[in-house]
């Protein structure tokens, strides 16, 4: 998965001072900003960005404390436009420590007639919610908005928190044509910055700036003056980022730009890491009540169990699945992420409950007090965002699998649903890698065993009196069987799930509707049922039937003509759906389908659909295989061409003629 991402490590000298009004005039709005209609570069967008400025800056009295300076000026053009005037701030705490916001301004300019009228917000009418105990929001409406208006903002925020510097997004759901930041820091303070996202900055400079802070204390015990780090980032004509099917956190391809303090060099010399190394992050978590101190309660606890088992199977494999149908049979999700275990063993126990920490921990106790080689692998979920990758940030990750060496056979294993077979990778968790912990760490490919495949297999009859029936037989292999598994144990009654995978089978009477292997995690979830479609005729002995009556695609997922960030299905994915229709010795095919094969480069899948006409009988195969996990932006024109056509053959529609 590609990205566009630049580290920067620069260590100069010293603290940092004020700053001044770097942006542009407020309440300087033209006519033209005024009068305009739509944006040419994006005629759907319902705002757009006219201008954005941000400064941040440590503040010259505490050096403790960053102050973030923020400008924006929004041209509403359409009606969804106008929520942009509802503004909310958010505001980190933690510890004691928090941010606070001051100095909002907001107006609203309109056009009235030949006049301009401007409507500014009042500060009785700016709040303060707290929302939990991690961050509350400042919120305000700017006043008298309206289709045409341009909204400004501006105010300052001041964080305690130093250690990650105020970061800046380029890119929104809405476009931009300017947005710049400005970054001033102590020389002193070593900071990674990491430039996320696929758009290219039209500003990148850096400059050092002499003697900035003056000749004044600033409780580091400076009595001269000192230099500055400067950053100016910008870009201009920025698309709004728009999400589309098939795609992991937005937060990993949104342009923007990240600091993280990894080291300040003090004025005697002595240089404080602020940045950890794995082998420092390892200990850490070796010694950490809920993480490493709850592998070993558990597997002293297990260790009369685990006797028990392997009393029974005395394979190795065999006795990793004992202990694995063991802890996701007995234990309940609760629905909660995290690496540490929450509630720890005891209560776990207690309970039968507890999160993806406390149940993945569990199992990887047993399993290391069975002797086998077992270890924890930390992981950041797709919803989450990509974990960084050169040094440690514990924080990045929200989840912990379990994987186990076997004759150098290695299989990741969780124990958070009954449903996962053994070896099963929940596609939450397929996110490019994770952290293994193990003698030594490392990362390590977190690839799918299975494909998410769909079997379709129909034989229908079409009866003289127009009506076709038959039966069908839907097979469910690998994430395809977990789903519609999910789904049928899910449900209140067997009543229910046949009503859910049925509603969108429209037009289609089915009964004695069967499922296989519903308790049997290694085979295919089996669905079979018998089907009648009601006559659709078209007068003159005409029968019009739709050979894709299941399960069919509506429209393609890749309706973008571009496309910067990959295409993640999370598995391969394979779809076949055959089909044998028979007719009455009196009716023929009018016109059939062409056949066509069309693949990808490099293997990356193919899309086959074959129609073979016999006599009374006609076959259709349809047979889509998308062979990896991840597409590059590349690859994506080809991609959309597959589902164009896939969903094309899907859309066929078969003229029966009566002679």
């Amino acid at each position: 998965m590609k990205s566009l991402a630049i580290f920067f490590s620069l260590t100069i000298a010293v603290p940092m001072l004020q700053a001044q009004n770097h942006s542009f005039e407020f309440g300087k709005i033209s006519n033209s900003e005024l009068d305009m209609k739509r944006y040419d570069n994006d005629t759907s967008a319902v705002a757009v960005v006219l201008n954005e400025f941000g400064e941040a800056f440590f503040d010259m009295e505490n050096l403790n404390k960053i102050i973030f300076q923020y400008h924006i000026k929004i041209k509403v053009l359409r009606e969804g436009g106008k929520r942009y005037a509802d503004f909310e701030i958010p505001m980190r705490k933690n510890n004691g420590k928090q941010e606070t916001v001051q100095k909002v301004k907001a107006i609203s300019l309109n056009r009235i007639g030949n006049e301009r009228k401007e409507s500014t917000l009042l500060a009785k009418n700016i709040f303060t919610e707290n929302v939990n105990e991690y961050y509350s929001l400042t919120k305000f409406a700017v006043p008298g908005v309206q289709v045409g208006s341009v909204i400004e903002i501006s105010y300052e925020l001041e964080t305690p928190f130093t250690y990650n510097f105020v970061p800046w997004e380029f890119q929104s759901e809405i476009p931009k044509i300017k947005s710049e930041f400005w970054a001033k820091y102590p020389a002193y303070y070593d900071y990674g910055i990491t430039l996320k996202g696929f758009l290219k900055l039209t500003k990148n400079e850096g400059q050092v700036v002499r003697e900035c802070v003056g000749s004044r204390s600033t409780g580091y015990g400076l009595g001269g003056g000192a230099d500055c780090t400067l950053f100016k980032y910008g870009m201009d004509n920025i698309p709004a980022f728009k999400e589309e099917d098939y795609m992991t956190a937005k937060k990993n391809f949104v342009s923007a730009i990240s600091f993280e303090l990894s080291k300040i060099t003090q004025l005697d010399g002595r240089v404080d890491k602020i940045t950890t190394e794995w082998k420092d992050a390892e200990l850490e978590l070796k010694r950490h009540d809920s993480f490493g101190a709850q592998i070993k309660k558990a597997s002293n606890i297990f260790e009369e169990k685990v006797k028990e088992l392997k009393l029974v199977e005395q394979d190795p494999l065999a006795l990793a699945k004992s202990i694995h149908d063991y802890i996701k049979n007995n234990f309940s999700w609760n629905g909660d992420f995290g690496k540490y275990a929450d509630n720890g063993v005891k209560e776990t126990l207690e309970t039968k409950k507890g999160n993806v920490g406390d149940i993945n921990l569990l199992l990887l106790g047993a399993l290391q007090e069975a002797r086998l080689e077992a270890e924890p692998v930390l992981l950041s979920t797709r919803a989450n965002g990509l974990p960084i990758q050169h040094h440690p940030v514990l924080s990045d990750f929200n989840y912990v699998l379990v994987r186990l060496n076997i004759s150098d056979k290695y299989y990741f294993l969780d124990a958070t649903s009954p449903l996962y077979p053994f070896g099963f990778i929940p596609e939450r968790c397929l996110n490019g890698q994770g952290r293994a912990l193990g003698e030594t760490s490392a990362w390590i490919d977190l690839k799918p065993v299975d494909k998410n495949r769909v079997v379709t297999d129909l034989k229908l009859r079409l009866n003289e009196d127009g009506i076709t029936s038959g039966t069908a037989s839907i097979n469910h292999y690998g994430y395809a069987a977990y789903e519609t598994r999910n789904l049928f144990f899910g449900s209140n009654n067997e009543e229910e799930f046949i009503q859910k995978r049925t509603s969108e089978w429209l037009g289609l009477e089915v009964k004695n509707f069967n499922t296989e292997n519903e308790k049997e995690l290694e085979k295919p979830f089996n669905e079979k049922f018998e089907l009648k479609i009601e006559a659709q005729t078209g007068g003159a002995g005409i029968v019009y039937f739709q050979p894709f009556i299941l399960n069919h695609l509506e429209k393609n997922p890749f309706a973008s003509t571009e496309r910067l960030y990959p295409v993640d299905f999370g598995p391969p994915t394979e779809n076949i759906y055959v089909l044998t229709f028979e007719y009455p010795l009196g009716y023929e095919p009018e016109e059939l389908p062409k056949n066509f094969a069309l693949s990808m480069p490099q293997g990356g899948g193919r899309y086959l659909f074959n129609v073979t006409k016999l006599p009374g009988k006609i076959s259709f195969t349809s047979s889509l295989s998308l062979n990896k996990s991840v597409y590059t932006s590349d690859e994506y024109h080809a991609l959309k061409e597959i589902f164009s056509r896939f969903i094309s053959a899907q859309q066929s529609q078969i003229v029966m003629k009566k002679k």
